[in-house]
């Protein structure tokens, strides 16, 4: 996939998401929604692993839940707003898996209750 095509799926110029693959900024919980809801592969979005797209991922992995990795996503900015932690991108990207895993494994009427967890899990990253 190209660049270019990449930005208009996250819905993005391509000068932003230049600035994502050089990593002097990060895409908000929108555009990687957008772009999981296009089809590219959640974990592959995270991680670097896998498949790109959710159509070449082996039918035995199961598909990322787009809004459930919104909210993750839009907490780790919220707390990032307020607590300013100096991480590197891939604790970011092991703080979204880890925070995935934790929440999906709650049943969904408890995710709303999660949040706290996830909250701690940051503020633990912090020390």
């Amino acid at each position: 996939m190209t660049a270019s095509r990449a930005a208009e799926l996250a819905g993005l110029t391509r000068k932003s998401w230049e600035r994502y693959e050089l990593d002097k900024s990060e895409p908000r919980a929108t555009s990687l929604t957008m772009l999981v809801e296009h089809g590219i592969d959640g974990t592959w979005l995270l991680t670097g692993t896998g498949n790109m797209t959710q159509a070449d991922t082996q039918k035995s992995q199961p598909n990322l839940d787009p809004e459930l990795l919104r909210k993750i996503i839009e907490e780790l900015e919220n707390f990032r707003q307020q607590h300013n932690p100096d991480w590197s991108n891939q604790q970011i990207s092991q703080i979204i898996s880890l925070g995935y895993q934790m929440m999906e494994s709650q049943e969904a009427e408890k995710r709303h209750e999660t949040i706290k967890n996830l909250q701690f899990l940051m503020l633990a990253a912090t020390l």
